[in-house]
Formats: C-alpha cells, structure tokens, sequence
C-alpha cells in the first residue's frame, strides 16, 4: 500500500505551507493578539480574506457550492501548515462545519452558506464541548420545535472555538423526543448568547 501524497496534495501542502509562511509573521500574530479591537483579536481577518483569494477556505468543499471538491487529507495539510505557523485564523472550526453542511444541509442551507465560506464572508464554529463527562453523544442542550420551522434552543456550551468571530454555530442538542439532533444556530440572533 502506498502513502505517500499525491501530486495534487503534495502542491496543495506547498501553497498552504507558502501561504502560512508569509502571511503568519511572528510580528503579525502579535498585532492580532494585541489589538484592542474585540472583533479582530485572536483573528487576522485580512489572512482570512487572502486565504479565501487563494481557495483554501473551499478546497474540501463540493465543486457545486463553489469549493474545489478535495477530501479530508487536503484539509489535514492544510491544517497542519497553519498549527506549524500559528495562523490565527478559524479553518478548523469553519471548514469543519461546512464540510457537515455539505453533507448534511438542506439545499436552502447549503445555497445560502458555503459560497459564502469560500468567499471568506461567512466564519462557522462548532459547539461540540460539555461541561464534566464532555460527552458529545449525551449534549446538556435541548431543541424545542415550535412547528412554524423554528427551534428554541436552551443550554450551556463551555467552550466554542472562535466562537466570538462566528456567525454560525453548529450546536448538539437533545430534541424533546429524545433523538440527538444537530441545530444550525445564528449567533447574531436575539438571544444566542449570554
């Protein structure tokens, strides 16, 4: 069996690794972390908007909703180029996100969000951890459905990656019929956040 990477993974390693090297300067990450703006410290919005010029934002993403259609390993190199330079940028949670999107989404949902993500316009997170036991199969947060198509969601969520950048939120819940569910949540929304 072979493991090594292929010539189209191995070019998407070098742009990630080119793109991370450039753009995540010991001087920059500082500036970010330093700023006293709450809406860009701990995130380089201007390295979002180049990596999204470049297509990193859409490489795992189906070609239909504007992304490259590459897999999981491309979104790995990718990911292990930005830990290597400390790019202060939300592809982990936003990428993973959409790729459930993509897979799971209705059509409206799909339309309306990963052009965006590709675009760089849209940043999404994932609401995974639990307070004690972090058990993501058994979430604390509950969905009520009210029947007009709107969900009433009502929890604790200990952490949430980039969470405070995001627009978007991917958000476990326990439905009131029991079934475990997964809930597309604005964060912009009344009531999001507390």
């Amino acid at each position: 069996m072979n493991f090594d990477l292929s010539d189209e993974q191995q070019v998407v390693r070098d742009l990630a690794t080119q793109l991370f090297s450039g753009l995540s300067t010991v001087e920059r990450i500082k500036a970010v972390e330093r700023s006293d703006d709450p809406t860009t410290r701990g995130f380089d919005r201007e390295m979002w908007a180049q990596l999204a010029e470049s297509g990193i934002q859409g490489l795992c993403l189906p070609e239909d909703d504007g992304g490259s259609g590459m897999g999981t390993v491309e979104l790995a190199l990718v990911l292990e180029q930005q830990g290597r330079y400390v790019a202060p940028v939300p592809l982990w949670p936003t990428l993973t996100a959409a790729t459930a999107i993509a897979e799971f989404g209705t059509p409206a949902q799909r339309a309306a969000i990963l052009p965006a993500v590709v675009a760089g316009t849209t940043v999404l997170t994932m609401a995974l951890a639990e307070a004690g036991a972090n058990d993501v199969l058994s979430p604390s947060v509950t969905a009520t459905y009210d029947g007009a198509g709107s969900v009433r969601v009502v929890g604790f969520k200990p952490a949430v990656p980039f969470g405070q950048h995001a627009d978007l939120a991917i958000v476990p819940a326990r439905a009131s019929d029991g079934e475990l569910v997964l809930v597309l949540l604005d964060l912009a929304a009344e009531g999001s956040a507390s």
